[in-house]
């Protein structure tokens, strides 16, 4: 906030946007994370009244108060932290629940009680196994809002420093345990991370990114949901399953790029009905139907049908006589 080292030279707004969301999303976020870890540790040594304590405590540093202190905290009346991050990106990447407020509040208050009813019984192992997926399930909310910074902050020059800040204290908040499941996404959101804002990496990429991971926090993409302009993309659909030849081959992986090669088949075949030679090399050496995807699913090029049978050339049919 004083503008000390490598903050001297950013606005006033930058510096309290960024002070202010690193508190609500990485200080209070690691805060309860250690009281919920430390409650099954207790829970373990067998010192219930203090696992409880630290259980209770790590509710609230999550939760945060109420609005209106006569209500029940539900997360509908969340001033800051996760649960009210929760609800206002609901309605954007439509995860808003029939009640209004985000799957994620209710997933999450699920698991607060979940832990709670684990003490009462003094299942550790239950306790340790909800501590877990509290700790993995409040930074969806975090994740969304990334997605959603990048798409308003990129080669944007009107961007209010705010935006940028909140992007880059956000994406340093999700980055060390991103890293441990992909290291690939957190290279990309890395890259991303800068004081000017989101401006070198293409929202969709780090979209790609984050959605690489979802499944390491136990939610597939549509629990995430999507926030337009940007799409799921190919990691996401690749757990999806295909169904080929009109409903007769049905797949549990997604390949229907890798079908898609029957498309250039077939596309040869016209051209050189056509007597277009050239377009027919062309479909064969360079690709046209069928793209490659990276790890995160970023689109890499075409896969070719010429790479099928240079594979071929060096495979275990090159000297079978069957084949020559």
């Amino acid at each position: 906030l004083e503008g000390a080292g490598q903050y001297g030279e950013m606005s006033v707004a930058y510096r309290a946007a960024f002070a202010l969301t690193t508190l609500e999303h990485e200080v209070l976020y690691m805060a309860s994370v250690s009281r919920f870890l430390g409650s099954a540790i207790d829970c373990r040594k067998g010192d219930y009244d203090d696992a409880i304590r630290q259980w209770d405590e790590g509710v609230a540093l999550l939760a945060g108060s109420s609005s209106n202190s006569s209500v029940a905290i539900v997360g509908s009346d969340a001033i800051v932290g996760t649960l009210h991050l929760a609800n206002e990106m609901c309605e954007e990447f439509g995860t808003c629940h029939v009640s209004g407020t985000a799957n994620f509040v209710n997933s999450l208050s699920g698991f607060f009680l979940i832990g709670a009813e684990q003490l009462t019984v003094k299942d550790c192992i239950g306790l340790a196994f909800a501590a877990g997926r509290v700790a993995h399930e409040s930074l969806l909310p975090v994740m969304q809002a990334i997605m959603s910074l990048a798409v308003t902050n990129f080669n944007n020059t009107s961007t209010d420093a705010g935006s940028i800040a909140k992007a880059k204290a956000m994406t340093k908040s999700v980055l060390p345990i991103v890293e441990h499941y992909e290291p690939d996404a957190a290279e990309v959101l890395k890259t991303s991370m800068t004081a000017s804002g989101i401006t070198m990496v293409p929202p969709q990429k780090i979209a790609n990114a984050i959605y690489a991971v979802s499944d390491e926090f136990g939610v597939d993409c549509e629990d995430m949901g999507i926030s337009p302009p940007l799409s799921f993309g190919y990691e996401c659909d690749a757990g999806q399953g295909s169904v080929l030849v009109g409903g007769a081959v049905k797949t549990s992986t997604n390949i229907d790029t890798q079908a898609n090669l029957a498309l250039d088949v077939r596309d040869m075949t016209m051209s050189l009905q056509d007597g277009d030679f050239v377009k027919a090399r062309s479909i064969y050496v360079s690709g046209k139907n069928s793209i490659k995807f990276d790890s995160l699913g970023n689109p890499t090029g075409e896969r070719t049908l010429q790479s099928l049978s240079t594979v071929a050339k060096d495979g275990s049919f090159d000297n079978n006589p069957t084949f020559l």
